[in-house]
């Protein structure tokens, strides 16, 4: 165990806001630091080594000036299956003019945005969520109105973007972000890599009922060199077992379930490699480079046939014959085609289709990050472009999933449920993810919480050996858990006991799940109930935003319903608490305006010494990914 500086967030009244982060220390002192223990924190959990890292978080001015992260604080509260996580970072504006940017950040996999505040002229804002068209309109009209709103909204995959104003002259920008996620794979990940060098880097992270610490990490000018990773597996006894884990706290329950399953084998014999050269995979493009290599050798070894393939909006055949065969002459023609234009998987699906046809191919690859950018991008469409794939003779398609912003969730639909067997999503840096596409997998396994009123999911698909899965219920607090797996009996499960507010937001969280999940394969329309939960409990979806407005006066003009200011989530304390609060921070309200008319403090002045407004800040671009480099079309 290391000491580490204190990271205390200050203590909030439940009548006031939110704790915020402390001010920013005094500049860091050359070397002073505090190194991880020996068996680093920082480290790739097993994972293959990629040399080029997209950053997780940026705050990028609109001139395309890059803020210096001067400060990243983190903490972290993992109870059972589901982790917390609160950043606190401070940028820094190096010019000596008032800036506006966008702050973007990637999350893990399957994790839910819930807060996001600013300080705003020397207050901590909130931003509220509200449904998206809403949030639109009145950002949309306040921009006309030349006041300074904050929108954040779901991008592409897993990235979240919003416009961040203002960022003082030689100043900084304090920002604040949480989010929930599962915890898969017995380890907590903080994304670290493809950070530039930090001035300040503070992570701790509290593991429940655990036997031993985590590692905590303090470090000054710091560059990482890898994501932050805590094993859980070593501090916890019960996460190195395999029996069932999870918590409960009063109705709800959360646990984590291994079914039963023994490693069959499902030889490639043949397959159509899809290969996505979209502009989006530039970061890191050589790495995907080495992964298709590393995919042609492995069934090279089975003595596979295959066709390779590239595509960004268009279809380039690369290589077709015996896996053998594909070496480094191939390799130099995607890496002449490079990374570029939009990302149309339908296309690459109908062209495998075609492929698969005329070769006898069973079985289809696809290399990339499930974020469709052009061609048809609704799911349903995707869906039935896979299932197509039967009538040419296909049994099964897998996906290795790269780049940090990525969409697995999408991947998931396309590998499951359309064709005999299902596939597997795999991530591509993984060690097993090569010899995972070689195994069978289990569909269809059963899962029932008896008593419950609500329960997800139902049944579990693509399972292999070893795989585990979280499952959500609510039933009534008198009533014992009792789960039956398979059609096996039921058994009754003791559930660590847990306090309410992070169990309840994960089962609010896989609700909204489960509801995304029947829209994007059936034919039902719940957008509606996905707003009104997720307004309730704080989730960011594709139907909902965060919104910052400057008064009560602002929210009441435009209908926003103000009831979630009492489901802020943070830690404090030492654990995850639900801090209500009665009224926004009126920083702007109760200001004087500047003689630009804004409440910064800066005064924006022409070259006649007048004094006049900034700029209108561009339109939100959230929700679609900007391929900045288009490949010519067809």
């Amino acid at each position: 165990m290391i000491s580490t500086l204190a990271c205390a967030v200050a203590a909030a009244s439940c009548q006031g806001a939110p704790p915020a982060p402390r001010a920013p220390r005094p500049a860091p002192v050359e070397g002073a630091s505090t190194p991880p223990p020996a068996s680093s924190a920082l480290a790739p959990s097993g994972n293959v080594s990629f040399a080029v890292a997209q950053p997780p978080l940026t705050l990028t001015a609109s001139d395309g000036t890059g803020l210096r992260l001067a400060e990243l604080r983190a903490d972290a509260i993992i109870d059972g299956p589901i982790a917390f996580t609160e950043l606190r970072m401070t940028f820094e504006n190096p010019l000596d003019r008032t800036l506006e940017g966008t702050f973007r950040i990637a999350l893990p996999q399957n994790a839910s945005l819930g807060r996001f505040a600013m300080k705003i002229g020397g207050e901590w804002q909130e931003g509220e969520v509200v449904e998206l068209e809403a949030a639109r309109r009145a950002y949309e009209d306040f921009l006309h109105r030349k006041q300074d709103p904050a929108l954040m909204e779901k991008a592409a995959g897993n990235e979240f973007s919003a416009r961040v104003f203002p960022i003082p002259a030689r100043g900084v920008k304090e920002i604040v972000v949480a989010y929930v996620h599962e915890v898969n794979d017995g380890a907590y990940v903080l994304p670290l890599r493809g950070l530039p060098e930090l001035g300040v880097l503070e992570v701790k992270a509290s593991v429940i009922g655990a036997k031993t610490e985590a590692p905590r990490l303090f470090a000054q000018r710091t560059t990482p060199s890898a994501d932050y990773v805590v094993d859980l597996k070593s501090v916890s006894p019960q996460a190195a077992s395999n029996a069932v884990t999870g918590v409960r706290s009063g109705e709800h329950a959360v646990l984590r379930v291994r079914p039963e399953s023994t490693t069959r084998p499902d030889p490639i014999t043949s397959a159509v490699v899809l290969v996505d050269t979209s502009a989006s995979r530039t970061l890191g493009f050589e790495d995907e480079l080495a992964l298709v290599d590393r995919l042609a050798k492995r069934l090279a070894e089975s003595k596979a046939s295959v066709t390779v393939a590239a595509f960004d909006q268009t279809v380039a055949p690369i290589f077709e014959g015996q896996a053998e065969g594909f070496g480094a002459r191939e390799l130099d023609k995607l890496r002449e085609r490079g990374a570029l234009g939009a990302s149309d998987i339908g296309r690459a699906i109908a062209w495998a289709r075609d492929q698969a046809k005329k070769g006898g191919a069973k079985r289809v690859i696809l290399i990339g990050d499930g974020v469709a950018t052009a061609g048809d991008v609704d799911a349903k469409k995707l869906g039935a472009g896979v299932a197509a794939l039967k009538d040419a003779g296909v049994e099964r398609i897998d996906a290795l999933a790269v780049g940090g912003i990525r969409d697995d969730a999408a991947l998931t639909r396309l590998v499951r449920g359309q064709l005999a067997r299902d596939g597997i999503v795999a991530d591509g840096a993984s060690a097993d993810a090569l010899r995972r596409l070689g195994e069978a997998t289990r569909s269809g396994i059963a899962v029932k919480v008896e008593g419950a009123t609500w329960a997800w999911p139902a049944k579990l698909d693509g399972v292999q050996a070893g795989d585990a899965f979280s499952i959500y219920a609510e039933l009534p607090a008198d009533r014992p858990l009792k789960v039956s797996i398979d059609g096996k009996a039921a058994e009754v499960i003791d559930l660590r006991k847990t306090d309410k507010p992070l169990v309840e937001r994960s089962i609010a969280q896989a609700k909204v799940a489960s509801m995304l999940e029947r829209e994007a394969t059936s034919k039902d329309d719940l957008k509606k109930s996905i707003v009104s939960l997720a307004v309730q409990h704080r989730i960011m979806t594709p139907y909902t935003a965060m919104l910052v407005l400057e008064t009560e006066q602002d929210y009441a003009r435009f209908h926003i319903d103000r009831k979630s200011l009492v489901d802020v989530l943070a830690i404090q304390d030492g654990a995850v608490k639900r801090l209500h609060r009665t009224s926004i921070a009126r920083a702007v309200a109760q200001a004087s305006p500047d003689l630009d008319g804004d409440y910064d403090g800066a005064d924006a002045i022409n070259v006649n010494g007048v004094a006049k407004k900034q700029d209108a800040p561009a339109k939100p671009t959230a929700g679609k990914r900007e391929e900045a480099r288009v490949r010519p079309g067809p």
